[in-house]
């Protein structure tokens, strides 16, 4: 009933365009479900319009390799169905046909729309649970009860919500620096923190970072019950240290950074003093913020997307790049310098409202200060 309840809420609220065509449920959802009972009505529904899909695993028509269930095991209604079917064909070849009308068999019923209350508690109810949390999955959002997932405390998922959101920002800036992405097998990530190892859980951190490498490079959905496995399976490591800090542990993290050795980097600036990849952020009253590209300091609002810039630090570069984006209708929502010595090198972080056009891109590059840029989706 809960598989039936999760159809119906998602066919409801459209929110499968991303993963799947109307009505289709992707296989990982079914597994883990307390199915009690799908009627043929609801069976011959589902085959209908699929005459044209064949398995490349079996060979069978009518569904796919990724909902296969040689595959995915099973469901539990999948017995009973079989042996209903065979039950009718016996009634039928008994009857000339005529199972229905002549045996007083019953026509099958459609999906009940009133279930019975149970010792365990009313199904409605968790078949209506077990949708919503399944749906606020695919929605990105982090459920306390996910399916198949390890057992994260609703209060610590309260308290880590904000740096979730910064954690898979930092996530996709990493990987989009990389210069083809695919390639990279190794990822450090660094929790500074003033709490002991055993009162941080950072599982949820680390299956959203995962989301934010894979993702943007992938057709793949990644969250917290497949993030790790999903990472091993594209051979991808991803280690974790902590650097603990004096203070009070009142606060979580203090920030996160990501490092990414071994690649060639899209902005080269993003490189740091010891040869990788290195982004840095903090949560700033809920708010993600990107405080650390390569070496460089800056101070800038994950909202939107990034343009990141190296130029010779000069008098008038904040106005002539601003000019460009401005003359364009490009909305500026955050702007920050970061330097290492005055009248050196300093790189530009902005922080945009909608995507630049190759044309205003190139306008930026043409500024004779600027020596590199790179745009960045969030």
């Amino acid at each position: 009933m809960a598989y039936v309840t999760i159809r119906r809420e998602i066919s409801r609220r459209g929110i499968m365009t991303h993963t799947s065509s109307p009505g289709k449920i992707p296989s990982e959802i079914g597994r883990g479900l307390a199915v009690k009972r799908r009627s043929d009505a609801s069976f011959r529904r589902d085959m209908e319009g699929k005459t044209h899909l064949r398995c490349s695993h079996c060979g069978g028509i009518r569904h796919t390799k990724e909902g296969c269930f040689k595959l995915i095991d099973f469901p539990e209604w999948w017995e009973e169905h079989r042996q209903r079917k065979a039950d009718t064909k016996v009634q039928s070849a008994r009857t000339g046909g005529k199972a229905h009308l002549a045996t007083g068999v019953p026509f099958p019923t459609s999906e009940p729309t009133h279930y019975t209350e149970t010792k365990e508690g009313n199904n409605d109810v968790e078949a209506i649970e077990i949708a919503e949390a399944v749906i606020g999955a695919l929605n990105g959002e982090l459920a306390a009860t996910a399916l198949n997932a390890p057992m994260v405390p609703a209060e610590v998922l309260n308290e880590l919500k904000p740096f979730v959101e910064l954690s898979e920002k930092l996530g996709r800036l990493a990987i989009q620096l990389v210069a083809g992405g695919s390639g990279v097998k190794s990822v450090k990530v660094g929790y500074a923190t003033s709490r002991a190892p055993d009162d941080l859980d950072t599982r949820v951190l680390r299956a959203m970072i995962t989301k934010g490498l894979i993702e943007p490079i992938s057709s793949t959905f990644v969250n917290l019950v497949n993030a790790d496995f999903t990472a091993k399976q594209r051979g991808l490591r991803i280690t974790e240290e902590r650097i603990l800090l004096d203070g009070s542990p009142e606060s979580p993290l203090e920030s996160i950074h990501i490092q990414i050795a071994n690649v060639e980097s899209k902005f080269a600036s993003a490189i740091s003093e010891t040869g990788e990849i290195r982004l840095q952020g903090k949560v700033k009253d809920g708010v993600p913020y990107l405080t650390k590209v390569g070496s460089f300091e800056v101070d800038v609002s994950l909202e939107g997307s990034i343009i990141f810039c190296r130029q010779v630090d000069q008098p008038g570069m904040i106005g002539k790049v601003g000019s460009v984006l401005g003359e364009e209708n490009v909305n500026v929502n955050f702007m920050s310098v970061g330097r290492l010595a005055p009248r050196t090198h300093a790189v530009m972080a902005i922080g945009v409202d909608e995507p630049p056009s190759s044309q205003v891109l190139k306008k930026i590059g043409e500024i004779p200060a600027i020596e590199e840029f790179v745009f960045l989706k969030l």
